[in-house]
């Protein structure tokens, strides 16, 4: 999956979780599973690869808002059954 903006990377199911990255516009995001948090808002679980300009060194494993992501995500699986 890629995303259109730069979009949060977050740390739980949640926009209002803490934020522990950045997946960059157009990156490459492994998506994993997708989950509905406590406002209805549709997140994505996955990989963001290292990053660039000194963030990120490693691989980072969060939640992406589903709105931020180019493809439809309808087809992952549920990440209470994933």
């Amino acid at each position: 999956m890629h995303t259109a903006v730069d979009s949060g990377l977050y740390s739980g199911p949640g926009l209002s979780t803490p934020r522990i990255g950045t997946v960059w516009a157009g990156d490459n995001f492994a998506a994993i599973c997708r989950v509905n948090d406590n406002n209805g808002k549709r997140l994505v679980l996955g990989i963001e690869r290292p990053g660039r300009n000194g963030v990120q060194w490693a691989n980072t494993v969060g939640y992406v808002w589903d709105l931020d992501i180019r493809e439809s995500t309808g087809d992952l699986p549920d990440c209470g059954t994933a």
